[in-house]
């Protein structure tokens, strides 16, 4: 069962993990943990956070976006990319707009 998972989710637990990502983050937290050790712990409470957020995000646009065919609208706009390309790019600004007014919403 943990070997479903694994595989299922491969690619997206291969972001973890990306070194050019923590080529970026590691040295940039190491120097503001140097300049403010309570700021960078706050930002990386805030990080886990906005992943719960994100995650609860997730689970609302597949609810709402469920009757929608989003594999079949993205193969249909090679055919006739206008109402395909609509429709894909209604669902990308719902899911961005949604996880904007969470985390903002949720704000200290």
């Amino acid at each position: 069962m943990l070997k479903k998972f694994y595989q299922k989710f491969q690619s997206r637990l291969a972001a973890l993990v990306d070194k050019s990502a923590w080529f970026l983050i590691v040295p940039a937290l190491a120097i503001v943990y140097c300049i403010d050790p309570v700021r960078t712990v706050s930002v990386l409470t805030w990080m886990l956070f906005v992943a719960i957020l994100v995650g609860f995000c997730i689970q609302i646009s597949r609810i709402a976006w469920s009757p929608v065919d989003l594999v079949g609208m993205v193969n249909m706009a090679g055919r006739d990319p206008r109402a395909s390309a609509t429709v894909v790019a209604a669902v990308i600004v719902f899911v961005g707009l949604l996880v904007l007014s969470v985390v903002l919403w949720t704000r200290p």
